[in-house]
């Protein structure tokens, strides 16, 4: 698995999981690592809203992006 920083179709910031074999939509879509997810969480800048969406792995929102 990789980890997509991108944004939402509804224009908020999220990290998504994503397949190996994922190829970035756009120019402003960036592969992030594990570390840097696992900060962003740790530091409660990204919020797990996994169980709120439909998307085949985890998903993460920026925190203040949630309302």
């Amino acid at each position: 698995m990789k980890y997509l920083l991108s944004k939402s179709d509804d224009g908020h910031i999220v990290i998504a999981q994503v397949p190996q074999t994922f190829k970035k939509r756009s120019p402003h879509e960036f592969f992030v690592s594990e570390s840097f997810l696992n900060v962003n969480v740790q530091n409660n800048n990204f919020t797990d809203i996994s169980d709120k969406v439909e998307w085949n792995g985890k998903v993460w929102m920026l925190t203040e992006d949630i309302g």
